[in-house]
This record gives structure tokens, C-alpha cells and sequence, in this order.
């Protein structure tokens, strides 16, 4: 969990919402509840919202961990930076950072619509 908790701030995908701070962090929460991870926690720093959380082995992974940022903004634009990693580098099966920051950014849209 450390590589992934003390990655660089500007490390990961990110993608913009045209939605204020609180709407994003309400959908980004929306969208975790949805990908079966557990919310190890969540802290408001200066930067904004850290949220940290694993995926539990499975059969076929020996699972994942990451790092969620909702940056803190002034303007009608938040963005959302996603540090993901499996928790043994050599595994080939589990879910690669693309694919859960693609399904994260996918459901908090999804989520700022309905808010």
C-alpha cells in the first residue's frame, strides 16, 4: 500500500468533470460502491479528497490496491487522479490501472447525472 500512497500527486490517469468539488466526491464515492473495492479511508488534505482502497484476492488475482484524489478546485471543473496497482507485479491477471480508472471515471459520470 506504501507505493501506492506515497506515489507523486501528479502520478496515474486523471480525468475531468465539469461538476464542482462536492458533486465529484459524491459521485466518485457512488462509483466505488459499484467496483467491489473496500475503502481502506479517506482523508481531506490539502489537495483535496485521498481516498485509498484494495481489491481481496481472488482465485485469479492476488488482488489490487490504489489511490483516489478528487483535486480540490476553485472552478466548475474537479479532477479525478487514480493511482492503481496489482499487488504482486508479476501477475498477469487482475485489473490493470486502465481498466479500473476507465470503469471509476465511467460510473462517476454516470453518477453526476443522476445528482
Amino acid at each position: 500500500m506504501d507505493t501506492v500512497k506515497n506515489a507523486p500527486a501528479t502520478a496515474g490517469a486523471v480525468s475531468s468533470f465539469n461538476a464542482p468539488y462536492d458533486k465529484v466526491t459524491a459521485a466518485t464515492f457512488e462509483s466505488l460502491r459499484g467496483l467491489r473495492v473496500e475503502i481502506s479511508s479517506s482523508n481531506e488534505q490539502p489537495e483535496g479528497l485521498v481516498i485509498l482502497v484494495s481489491k481481496s484476492m481472488t482465485a485469479f488475482s492476488y488482488g489490487e490496491i490504489g489511490r483516489i484524489t478528487v483535486e480540490r478546485s476553485q472552478g466548475a471543473t474537479t479532477n479525478v487522479r487514480v493511482v492503481w496497482e496489482k499487488r504482486d507485479q508479476a501477475q498477469i491477471t487482475g485489473t490493470s490501472q486502465q481498466e479500473f480508472s476507465n470503469d471509476l471515471f465511467a460510473g462517476i459520470q454516470t453518477a453526476l447525472t443522476k445528482l
